[in-house]
């Protein structure tokens, strides 16, 4: 039998003995119903334990991946600052060298600019010089006409024969050589003004597609080949 005690209210000698019995009844289902109430209690207990145990492990699991994503991103911050620093270095060079570029494509253009003025007066020799040479050939023309007829005139000890002969010798000598002076100085000119512009076209193509390295070789060998 249980110990517990019966409320002082209660006097137990006027009760009867049925009474006495559904009291006590009572009292035990009482006591049944409290004690599988403690046991949920306690199950609930060990449950709400076993959870805040396993809180305290993600706690700390979280807790070490947070320092491991902390130090990533801290040494992806640094990469992303040197990725920076490097940007904006190559883009200095980059624009350096766009300048540079610039400043030799407008030396490339003056000197375009002065080759096609030296090419008309090239070419405007060349007329001149052409001209020249039908006036040389008319007067070799009338030498060749006097020499033949010095050869079979009657007076021929009047005319120097061999003097006629040194003086048309001299200007098929000269025409031939004002001939050859037209031809290589036009081809020069032509030469000269057919790299200047490939030079440009290459530069300009270069730039186009932002080819430091490209742009920066035509800019030197251009500099060495027209203006060193």
């Amino acid at each position: 039998m249980s110990s517990l005690a019966l409320p002082e209210s209660i006097v137990v000698a006027a009760m009867s003995p049925d009474e006495i019995t559904q009291l006590w009844n009572h009292v035990i289902s009482r006591e049944s119903m409290l004690t599988a109430e403690i046991s949920r209690l306690s199950r609930e207990v060990s449950t709400f334990r076993d959870d805040l145990l396993n809180a305290e492990r993600d706690k700390e699991r979280l807790f070490t991946e947070g320092v491991a994503c902390r130090n990533a991103l801290t040494a992806r911050e640094a990469e992303l600052n040197h990725s920076s620093e490097t940007c904006t270095t190559l883009s200095k060079k980059l624009k350096d060298a766009e300048e540079e570029c610039m400043k030799v494509k407008t030396h490339l253009g003056d000197a375009l600019i002065q080759t096609e003025a030296f090419l008309q007066t090239a070419r405007a020799d060349k007329k001149k010089l052409e001209a020249d040479i039908d006036v040389l050939t008319d007067k070799n023309v009338a030498l060749e006409n006097l020499l033949r007829l010095a050869n079979t005139s009657e007076k021929t000890e009047s005319i120097d024969v061999s003097s006629l002969q040194s003086v048309l010798e001299l200007l098929q000598c000269a025409a031939s050589g004002l001939q050859t002076v037209v031809t290589k100085e036009v081809s020069v000119t032509d030469s000269t003004a057919a790299r200047l512009v490939d030079a440009n076209d290459a530069l300009q193509k270069a730039i186009a597609e932002r080819d430091e390295l490209e742009a920066s070789s035509i800019a030197s060998a251009a500099r060495r080949v027209f203006f060193d």
